[in-house]
């Protein structure tokens, strides 16, 4: 082990060699330091450490035991009262594990990041080949952990069992996970209640954002949140102006409208308008950064029977970044900005329609026709003629 302590013009690092049943007593540290004790374990040691409790907080303030390191700050000795603080470190033999993350905001922290995550540790059974909790040598849950921005969105599991069957004589290392569950629910949500992060009732989703998953070369296990952007749809028809239901709208990658994109989650981004009112959504829709936004096309495949279908599609980016002076969602802004939601109103006029149906009905509308054009042609002829009989009696 080592304790480094922080007396604020020197740091002092101590080793402490301890065997298993043994005690030591670190004395003579200037009252105000801060310090830290740790456990340094060889890359092959046949033993791992397990946990580290505080015992005993003694007089020292601020003690506590997080990710099996040991911080806190010497008080005083008073007198005959002094109280030592006490912690214990617990080995095993059986190999364990720490698995450290980060938690990033793509484009930075905004006014809308929530205050906290809750993640899970997970790791892939081998009887059900499918992932779930992961559970301690006990088998136990491995606590699902709140991650803040006080501390630098940073989290670490400790005490993971490192293969499925120790024993065994070919040992097989389970495969972990990190799974953002979402983020905590407020207090007033539960009527002035506290939020249970082991609960999953008490976890919500994260509004506007989808989680990333990477390994880093260093073995972190990383979250990276990144935006997603709504794209709502009203369709109406023409001159009448009234919502239209039943209108097919497909969005996709690609100009040629050959990919049809997902969201987060997998789902094809395709659906129909509501008959009562008119309108569709697209939530979820992976959105890029102001920098590089993700451009997707809208296509209208199928529309009411008897009106015409959008000749292109339109082109969509998300975020879409606006000056003062644009129509926004059919409003017109003020000043320039970003958004990730998106309206569209579309309106089809009605397509062109012969009088009558069936092949009698079109039959008569182009005999009709002809005789017009026949009677048309009769009337000019015989304009023109009178003209010329006109003239030539003048002359």
């Amino acid at each position: 082990m080592k304790l480094e302590a922080n007396t604020g013009t020197d740091v002092i690092t101590q080793p402490i060699e301890l065997k298993a049943g043994q005690e030591k007593t670190i004395q003579g540290i200037p009252a105000g330091t801060d310090y830290t004790i740790y456990e340094v374990i060889p890359k092959d040691a046949d033993y791992s450490l397990e946990k580290v409790e505080v015992t005993n907080d003694g007089n020292d303030k601020n003690v506590k035991a997080e990710n099996n390191v040991v911080t806190g700050i010497v008080e005083a000795d008073e007198g005959n009262n002094s109280t030592s603080t006490a912690v214990t470190f617990v080995n095993t033999v059986t190999p364990l594990i720490s698995i450290s993350g980060t938690k990033t905001w793509e484009g930075g922290v905004t006014a809308g990041t929530p205050g906290n995550i809750v993640v899970q540790i997970q790791y892939l059974n081998p009887k059900t080949n499918e992932y779930e909790q992961a559970k301690d040598k006990s088998g136990n849950a491995i606590p699902n952990q709140v991650v803040k921005s006080d501390a630098n969105w940073k989290y670490t599991f400790t005490g993971l069992l490192k293969y499925v069957d120790y024993a065994a004589n070919d040992r097989k290392e389970y495969k972990y996970k990190v799974v953002e569950l979402g983020t905590l629910i407020s207090s007033e949500e539960l009527n002035n209640g506290k939020p249970d992060p082991q609960n999953l009732a008490h976890i919500k989703p994260i509004a506007g954002y989808y989680p990333e998953y990477t390994k880093a070369k260093d073995g972190s296990y990383n979250i990276t949140n990144k935006k997603t952007g709504t794209l709502k749809i009203i369709k109406k028809t023409g001159k009448d102006n009234f919502l239209e239901g039943g209108a097919e709208f497909t969005l996709y990658t690609d100009s040629n409208t050959t990919q049809v994109a997902k969201d987060h989650s997998g789902n094809e981004l395709t659906g129909t308008t509501g008959e009562n009112g008119g309108e569709l959504v697209f939530n979820n829709i992976k959105a890029g950064t102001e920098e590089t936004p993700i451009t997707y096309y809208l296509k209208e495949v199928k529309t009411k029977a008897g009106y015409v279908l959008l000749k292109e599609p339109i082109q969509i980016t998300l975020p879409y970044k606006y000056d003062a002076g644009d129509i926004v969602n059919g409003n017109k802004v003020t000043k320039s900005g970003v958004t990730w939601n998106l309206t569209y109103t579309i309106i089809n006029d009605k397509a062109f329609d012969l009088p009558a149906s069936g092949n009698k009905g079109i039959f008569k509308f182009i005999v009709i026709g002809i005789t017009a054009v026949l009677v048309g042609g009769y009337l000019l002829t015989a304009r023109k003629k009178s003209r010329k009989k006109r003239v030539s009696r003048r002359g």
